[in-house]
């Protein structure tokens, strides 16, 4: 059997391996696999990625790169192929994926597989090369690294990366009975201290609800579960000992390292003094260390960006969930029409220029979190909306830069 197919890739990397059922099949293969699905879940993704042997590649006929599981499959350097349609006995061979020309192919010939993989690794060489500075138009643009623990900011910084985005901490202790431990956010915050030198500490707070869900926090399931809810802080009188925690561990910490403190799923800028209130009384005591951002996530945070800034040092824009919310649309239903490594929703667009405008007008820092491989016409796109600083996974840092390099 032999069969090609244009389709959307969460990256630019190339893969191959041979085919595997997500569900049942057997991984017990001497190659590479790649797993074959209708759909998948972030329950799934978490997973797949504490198998011993990681899949080279998810293709899914139901997906989107505006999903969580794209965020995680992203850090792990697995490719994520969204496809029309499987092809039928599929199975029965192996898959090659390109990812600069986002096409996939099946073929029960394992050597045309591993030519076709060959082939394209050599095309993107020039893509690899790790390089320090990059400009647009005589600015700098910043590529930061973004991670879920020490290995992933180390991994950035030997990747070249600029700083740091944010340390994403909705993933620890994500099996647990209960909320990690103060020593729980101890450990990773000094084991990513120890790597990153002198650069600031972005920790993103808990950005738990929806479809992101740890085994601890079911109890409060029904309360959170809804995108439109109780999510990220506002969760946090239901989720009060996960937050304390978090909170008492950052406030340790913060003699020994300039801390960014990131809140996510912010509406109003009143939200921001108020969670500074709620850190004091938890922990009193001298914060001079630590400065306040806001991710942009909501329409009213962008639109509201000038008042925002009164409150907050700087932003993190989250495209996945600013599209969600402008689109109406729930992120994994979001298409990648509408986001993808090619482009964002025009509206969306909008949103993230009137952020990097007031940020210019205030000299305030305004980051963008890419959890998709862009590719050169959505950079280029982001690059004249005013973005002058992107946050990816370490894998992505050396191509975003050549591809920045790449766009004069």
């Amino acid at each position: 059997m032999q069969y090609k197919q244009k389709v959307s890739c969460l990256s630019t990397d190339s893969k191959w391996g041979k085919v595997v059922s997500l569900y049942g099949g057997s991984i017990s293969v001497p190659d590479p696999y790649v797993f074959v699905a209708k759909n998948i879940t972030v329950e799934d993704i978490q997973k797949v990625i504490n198998l011993p042997n990681l899949p080279s590649a998810i293709i899914v006929e139901n997906g989107s790169f505006a999903g969580h599981p794209s965020v995680l499959l992203n850090a792990k350097g697995i490719q994520y192929v969204v496809i029309d349609k499987l092809p039928e006995n599929n199975l029965q061979c192996y898959a090659f994926i390109d990812g600069q020309k986002e096409l996939v192919y099946f073929d029960e010939n394992r050597q045309i597989i591993e030519s076709k993989y060959d082939n394209a690794n050599l095309d993107k060489s020039n893509f690899s090369k790790i390089i320090k500075k990059v400009t647009f138009h005589g600015e700098i643009v910043k590529v930061n690294v973004d991670g879920k623990n020490a290995n992933d900011l180390l991994k950035g910084f030997n990747l070249g990366a600029d700083g740091i985005g944010i340390l994403r901490t909705d993933w620890l202790g994500w099996d647990g009975e209960k909320p990690p431990s103060v020593e729980d956010h101890l450990k990773l915050y000094n084991d990513s201290i120890k790597v990153i030198g002198s650069h600031q500490l972005n920790i993103r707070l808990f950005d738990i609800g929806g479809d992101k869900i740890p085994n601890w926090a079911q109890k409060a399931k029904s309360e959170i579960r809804s995108p439109l809810g109780l999510r990220g802080i506002r969760s946090c009188d239901i989720l009060k000992t996960a937050f304390e925690n978090q909170l008492n561990a950052v406030a340790q910490i913060s003699p020994k390292v300039k801390v960014g403190i990131v809140l996510p799923m912010i509406s109003y800028p009143q939200e921001v003094a108020n969670f500074k209130k709620f850190f004091n009384k938890i922990s009193p005591g001298d914060h001079s260390n630590i400065i306040w951002g806001s991710m942009v996530e909501t329409p009213s945070s962008a639109l509201l960006i000038k008042e925002l800034y009164k409150y907050a040092d700087f932003v993190r824009i989250g495209p996945g969930d600013l599209s969600q919310f402008t689109l109406a649309t729930l992120r994994e239903h979001i298409y990648p029409d509408n986001l993808s490594g090619d482009t964002l929703n025009p509206a969306v667009i909008k949103l993230i220029r009137m952020v990097m405008n007031e940020a210019k007008k205030q000299n305030k820092d305004a980051n963008m979190c890419l959890d998709v491989e862009p590719r050169l016409p959505l950079l280029k796109k982001l690059l004249v909306a005013g973005v002058r600083c992107f946050n990816v996974s370490p894998e992505s840092i050396p191509v975003v830069k050549n591809l920045i390099n790449s766009s004069q």
